[in-house]
């Protein structure tokens, strides 16, 4: 049940400590767009959350410069794509960033790895959990003594965390293995094991937490050949609650997995959707197995004119999955991809996207929803430049059936989907306990973050959005908005991150208002304010630290 504040007699005259409460239009409209951001001399997004009030958080790389040092970057978005916040986060080494989840309102976790990856030297996966304004931060890292492990997916139970990782392509580690480890949000220990399948080199790829609590692990296994191909075996184990190991399967499907990320999403029956590409670029297989690791179906999908396909995430929303990636031959040539699937496998819509003036690819994607309007279908991976190299952070939102951006769709692909009947064998399993280093530190910056927008597609009026000129923001305390021309106040709200009313002390001048936040904790608030005209205006808040 919603209220109204009194109705206010107009900007100038607003002079009074106001009870704010949560006022909803439901006739607002999202925002579509296409964007990118930059910092340093190159940028790449990997990972994006849902955040409060429609917001996402994303993860990425910034570089300093060419062959420069790597740092994650962590951005809030609003919902319209405008930053929130934007920050590094340095470990004193080279980072890889590859997940982030929100963990409460205010908190979220990045899942990473730190140290020089490609050589014998010491790399450890790290966790690192951070508040949305973000001055300091908690690090943990989980490793083996004097080895080289890489971090590939975290996920989320009920309140903990599931790392997956495995040894980097180094034949001086002898004794390669999918790592797994389960920990509470305070990086305590619940379990950690190694599982080992056999020889090979161990590629990590994915996990997910069933709704029974149970863990889901997909990787490949490469057992070198001299003179054949390097392809792998992709490889899914099932882990109940406590660590022990439910079963193992190995599905046989062509395909060069070593420079492929593939992904998996657990289904509310438990069962389990994933992907890996098809005989080496063409297409893509989609699986799709039962609780008890016997295989439902497997389908090629392909597009008609041969180029090559590439998903990197995947994404169960009610009974579709969404699948994101790059449609191209290569990098170079490539453009944003999204495809709709039903759970039976067969294809409702796919589509790539971009401006005509860049190319890129998707690593990530999500669904959120506010109370003011649809869902939104967000993605996040790569954009670049046709006139240069240098790499952006891409974001792109669109609604849950993939339009909004109408002048942004580059192609709309006529996607096959055939029958495939992998091999299928039971892998012996060899588990061994898991032990961890000393935690590292973390230094926290805020940066800014340049930003490019492709296409942009309203459903209203821009001015409905959001409110323009509110300053400073973050605060430590008082802020200030300008309002329109003329405008009249009729009522105004005021909510935290959770929909809570607040009682905040707010001042009228001459076109503007100023809010004092002083009082309230460091986090995320929405500001509303109902014009005399009925126009809605929002801004979203940040009180600092």
């Amino acid at each position: 049940m919603y209220t109204k504040s009194k109705p206010m007699p107009s900007s100038r005259t607003l002079a009074a400590v106001l009870v704010l409460t949560l006022l909803v239009d439901p006739c607002m409209a999202q925002v579509h767009f296409f964007r990118s951001y930059i910092n340093g001399f190159s940028s790449y997004g990997s990972s994006i959350t849902p955040g409060p009030e429609g917001t996402v958080h994303v993860t990425g790389i910034t570089t300093t410069a060419l062959g420069g040092s790597r740092d994650l970057v962590l951005m809030t978005l609003a919902a319209n794509g405008d930053p929130i916040t934007s920050r590094t986060l340095d470990i004193a080494q080279t980072e890889f960033p590859l997940r982030v989840l929100t963990i409460a309102p205010d908190r979220v976790v990045l899942a990473a790895s730190s140290g020089q990856q490609a050589s014998a030297d010491p790399a450890d996966m790290l966790l690192v959990k951070t508040g949305l304004s973000g001055t300091s931060g908690e690090v943990q890292g989980w490793g083996t003594p004097d080895s080289v492990e890489y971090i590939a997916d975290m996920a989320q139970g009920d309140d903990d965390l599931v790392l997956l990782g495995s040894s980097w392509f180094d034949q001086v580690v002898q004794r390669p293995a999918f790592f797994v480890v389960r920990c509470d949000t305070a990086f305590d220990l619940a379990w950690g094991l190694s599982a080992n399948v056999g020889p090979g080199r161990y590629i990590a790829a994915a996990t997910e937490v069933a709704p029974d609590g149970s863990v889901y692990v997909l990787g490949t296994v490469d057992q070198p050949v001299t003179g054949q191909p390097i392809e792998g075996i992709l490889t899914l184990l099932k882990f109940n609650a406590t660590g022990m190991l439910q079963w193992a399967r190995k599905f046989d499907v062509p395909g060069n997995m070593l420079t492929s990320r593939i992904d998996l999403c657990v289904a509310p029956d438990g069962s389990v959707f994933f992907m890996q590409p098809f005989s080496n670029g063409d297409g893509q297989a989609l699986f799709h197995v039962d609780p008890s690791g016997e295989l439902v179906w497997c389908h090629q999908l392909q597009v008609a004119t041969g180029q090559t396909l590439l998903f990197t995430g995947i994404l169960l929303h009610e009974d579709d999955l969404y699948l994101a990636g790059r449609y191209g031959f290569g990098s170079a040539s490539s453009n944003p991809l999204l495809v709709q699937c039903t759970t039976a496998g067969t294809v409702n819509w796919a589509r790539t996207y971009g401006s005509g003036e860049s190319v890129g690819d998707l690593l990530d994607l999500c669904v959120t929803t506010t109370a003011e309007g649809p869902l939104a279908l967000w993605a996040v991976g790569e954009v670049r430049p046709l006139s240069g190299d240098q790499q952006h952070l891409g974001v792109m939102k669109v609604d849950i059936a993939g339009n909004g951006l109408s002048e942004c769709v580059r192609e709309e692909l006529v996607m096959t989907a055939t029958d495939v009947v992998p091999a299928i064998t039971t892998p012996v399993v060899d588990l061994l306990p898991f032990t961890t280093p000393a935690a590292p530190t973390v230094t926290i910056a805020p940066v800014e973050m340049e930003v490019w927008t492709g296409c942009l597609s309203t459903g209203i009026d821009e001015a409905q959005q959001a409110l323009q000129g509110a300053y400073p923001n973050p605060t430590a305390g008082p802020c200030t908005v300008a309002l329109p021309a003329g405008a009249q106040v009729r009522s105004m709200s005021f909510v935290d991150v959770t929909g809570r009313s607040l009682a905040i002390n707010a001042h009228g001048g001459s076109g503007k208002v100023t809010v004092d936040l002083t009082a309230q904790p460091p986090g995320l608030y929405m500001w509303r304010i109902v014009l005399a005209d009925g126009r809605l205006l929002t801004q979203r808040v940040v009180r600092d630290r």
